[in-house]
């Protein structure tokens, strides 16, 4: 289950009945780190399924186990909850690696542009460009249209 506490995620579910004096916890609750809906669901589905195997393994060595298999069985809960931290902030790592390619290849798409355009000034200033294809020079206009000569 997700749950909003403050600015971020976290993930909540509650512990077997019968997990509950081996774990001393009634739930486990773990912050998601994030306050981004789509990515807590993402880590919590993938949580809620390590949880489930967790539950079902000590589940099934609960029952005949002896305290040696229980300390491995808490032992594998520490490692659940490292792992996930771990998968956090491997996560995180490449949202912040997907961010800088983004921005590189939004760059490299700048300098492609502006170095095409660099070219097309420089074929239209060089005269480069056929004759038919250039812009007639403009002329300077007399400052008063010439008189015909009927009237002089």
């Amino acid at each position: 289950m997700l749950r909003l506490l403050g600015s971020h995620y976290h993930f909540r579910r509650a512990i077997p009945h019968t997990l509950r004096p081996l774990l001393g916890r009634t739930e486990i609750s773990l912050s998601l780190q994030t306050n981004s809906k789509r990515v807590a669901r993402e880590r919590a589905a993938g949580l809620y399924a390590r949880t489930g195997l967790f539950f079902s393994k000590a589940k099934a060595m609960y029952e005949d186990a002896s305290p040696e298999e229980l300390r491995k069985l808490l032992a594998h809960y520490e490692d659940l909850i490292r792992d996930t931290d771990r998968m956090i902030a491997i996560e995180e790592k490449k949202v912040r690696l997907e961010r800088t390619y983004e921005k590189a290849r939004f760059y490299l798409d700048k300098a492609h542009s502006l170095k095409q355009l660099q070219e097309f000034i420089k074929i239209t200033t060089c005269g480069n460009v056929p004759r038919k294809l250039r812009p007639s020079p403009v002329t300077a206009m007399p400052s008063k249209p010439p008189t015909p000569d009927w009237l002089s």
